[in-house]
């Protein structure tokens, strides 16, 4: 059997099982099992005969997507921000909507001086500390997460990206004890927290719903805790001048605005994500 024929058929289970973009996925664990550099590298491949070792563990991979167990998953890596990221069911899989809340703590830091502190509030993977850590390397970045799988992953991520201005700690920011120890305050805080409400989360697709981490998708309630929590917590934690960045889901944005308010901070610009929906919230301390 050529590569072709068989590409076909793992692109037919797939989305038979219900996969989106089922051609893709098949030539992404292709690339993988060939260890192309990508995709595009298939072409020269196609009527060429698959050996028995390489069909079996196509085979294979395939057979787990159909499963649906995410793409990202399988391959084990997957890019954010320009670097790769390793992954695993410890922590959510980056995904592109995050790399805006990147892009505006890079224009906000952009503004202050060079040896920022920065804090990253559910660090998950660490691709969003280590995203910034890497463009701004005179700065201090902190990854919390309470998942000792999460920061244990991060860690990985740190090393083999060879990124060292950056330290990743395992600590629960709803834990007083947490913030009692807390020696510094931070000119910029990031958080892509847990914001998927219960109802909504009992809807999700299998890649989500049966295989990310349920910890990191959902506040068990209705998706607004943590945002709650962080904006209590920013007037004690942010400098003067210091800048807090969320993420938020879809329809999340007057909410999130609100409870920013209601905490006294000042909401300083909401930022759409390629599609017109709102994605971050920026605020600050009000100095008035």
């Amino acid at each position: 059997m050529t590569w072709k024929d068989s590409l076909d058929r793992a692109t037919q289970k797939l989305a038979d099982a219900g996969v989106e973009d089922a051609r893709a996925n098949a030539e992404y664990l292709a690339a993988h099992i060939l260890s192309l550099n990508s995709r595009s590298e298939l072409r020269a491949l196609l009527n060429r005969a698959m050996p028995d070792s390489q069909a079996d563990a196509f085979h294979q991979l395939i057979a787990r997507r159909a499963c649906r167990e995410p793409l990202q998953y399988i391959l084990g890596e997957w890019e954010f921000f320009g670097l790769p990221i390793k992954v695993g069911s410890e922590a959510l899989i980056p995904r592109p909507e995050t790399e805006i809340l990147v892009e505006q703590a890079l224009s906000d830091a952009a503004k202050m001086p060079a040896n920022l502190s920065i804090l990253d509030l559910g660090t998950g993977t660490g691709c969003i500390a280590l995203a910034i850590a890497k463009h701004l390397p005179s700065a201090s970045v902190v990854g919390i997460d309470i998942s000792s799988g999460a920061a244990e992953l991060a860690r990985a991520n740190a090393r083999l990206l060879s990124i060292s201005n950056v330290r990743f700690q395992i600590g629960d920011i709803f834990s007083d004890a947490w913030l009692k120890s807390i020696p510094a305050t931070y000119d910029l805080i990031v958080s892509n927290p847990p914001y998927i409400s219960i109802a909504a989360f009992e809807m999700l697709e299998p890649e989500l719903g049966r295989f990310e981490p349920r910890l990191a998708l959902t506040d068990e309630s209705d998706g607004l805790t943590f945002y709650k929590r962080i904006a209590q917590l920013a007037p004690k934690l942010l400098t003067t001048r210091g800048k807090l960045l969320v993420e938020i889901g879809y329809g999340a944005s007057d909410a999130v605005v609100e409870i920013m308010r209601s905490a006294g901070l000042d909401v300083i610009r909401v930022v759409n994500d390629l599609a017109g929906i709102p994605r971050v919230v920026v605020a600050g301390l009000s100095l008035t």
